[in-house]
């Protein structure tokens, strides 16, 4: 295949910055041919449905991208319909497994139907997660939600795939009217990751959450370009970045609310924290909120820091090794979201790959 270069997760051209900055976008250049690959579940639910299939029926418009357009350009067709119907008590699980040395994508559709309620885990791994031996790869995986009139999804989203991988994980979503989606990603694997969001809150009075967890250690790259288009009236989103940084690895965070015109009565926050816990790291932080309606509310801010000499004497006075307080000081951001996994044997791999990361640090 001939290389070509995409533009990946590129902010709103409204809210560019001077290119000597090189926090516009990220790039990704494909040069070899790429293979579908499947989710897979097993005991779904009544009410729970999977199959291959391009389309979906729906009035809802297709959600844009956080990553751009090399989804168009790229995989353009949707791959598996995941679709909800009904109030689903229990969580429902899905899982993607990328072959050591493969090229692949997948394209899913979650389609909440109208009044549906439901919580989705999708856990993404490959063959050899915790090992630096994995001749790694590349996989793109995009989850589509369209969330009709007065349903809610909450969707657990889980990235253990190897180290040297390079992945773009997206997730966009549309909102009808009354819906809400509650959106929990936990970033853990991979080399270079392009991590895309957007969500469109077109449907009156809905709601969107997300909280986003990661660990970059060793010479991760993660380029992350999440959005949210406030379109409809009384419309509420809440972003949440927290991750810790270690090694050499580099962390780039856009984050962008668009207050758009005729969205009366919205309300937009975002907030980033970020754990630096070496000196050889690399961040980049962009909060950016975008107004262009008088009747609205938006607020944003950044915070980026070391474990406080306080705090680190604390715990160290305790009998805490300083590599032990730093792991469990990283591993509670993820907590908040790992706690809410409802599956055993998911939540002690992501505390086993937790603990694996700190494997190699020093107890002084």
């Amino acid at each position: 295949m001939e290389a070509k270069t995409y533009i990946v997760n590129p902010i709103p051209p409204k809210a560019y910055t001077w290119s000597w900055l090189k926090i516009n976008n990220d790039s990704v250049t494909i040069d070899f041919d790429i293979d579908k690959t499947y989710l897979t579940a097993k005991d779904l639910p009544k009410g729970v449905t999977i199959k291959n299939q391009k389309e979906i029926e729906t009035k809802l418009e297709k959600p844009n991208t956080g990553s751009g357009k090399i989804w168009d350009e790229l995989f353009s067709e949707n791959d598996q319909i995941i679709t909800i119907d009904g109030e689903i008590k229990s969580p429902v699980m899905f899982s993607l497994n990328v072959k050591d040395g493969t090229n692949t994508s997948n394209v899913h559709v979650i389609h909440a139907m109208p009044g549906s309620k439901a919580t989705v885990i999708l856990y993404s791994t490959s063959d050899s997660t915790c090992s630096n031996e994995e001749t790694g790869g590349f996989n793109a995986t995009q989850t589509k939600i369209y969330a009709e009139k007065d349903s809610e999804i909450k969707l657990i989203k889980i990235q253990m795939i190897g180290k040297n991988f390079n992945l773009i994980d997206e997730t966009s979503s549309v909102t009808g009217e009354n819906a809400k989606i509650i959106a929990k990603v936990v970033n853990l694997g991979g080399s270079h990751i392009d991590s895309g969001i957007h969500t469109d809150l077109r449907g009156n009075n809905s709601e969107y959450t997300l909280d986003f967890a990661y660990l970059c250690q060793d010479t991760q790259y993660l380029d992350m370009n999440h959005e949210v288009d406030h379109i409809g009236t009384k419309t509420i989103c809440r972003m949440n970045v927290d991750g810790t940084l270690m090694h050499e690895a580099t962390k780039i965070y856009r984050g962008t609310i668009d207050l758009q015109n005729g969205s009366s009565g919205s309300d937009g926050n975002e907030v980033e924290n970020c754990l630096v816990l070496s000196p050889k790291t690399v961040n980049k932080s962009m909060p950016i909120i975008i107004c262009s309606h008088d009747d609205v509310h938006g607020e944003h801010g950044s915070t980026i820091g070391r474990i406080a000499p306080d705090i680190m004497f604390y715990m160290q006075s305790r009998g805490i090794s300083k590599k032990r307080a730093k792991m469990l000081i990283a591993k509670a951001k993820l907590q908040a979201i790992i706690s809410e996994i409802e599956n055993e044997e998911l939540n002690e791999k992501v505390s086993d790959y937790v603990e694996n990361a700190f494997a190699g640090e020093n107890n002084e």
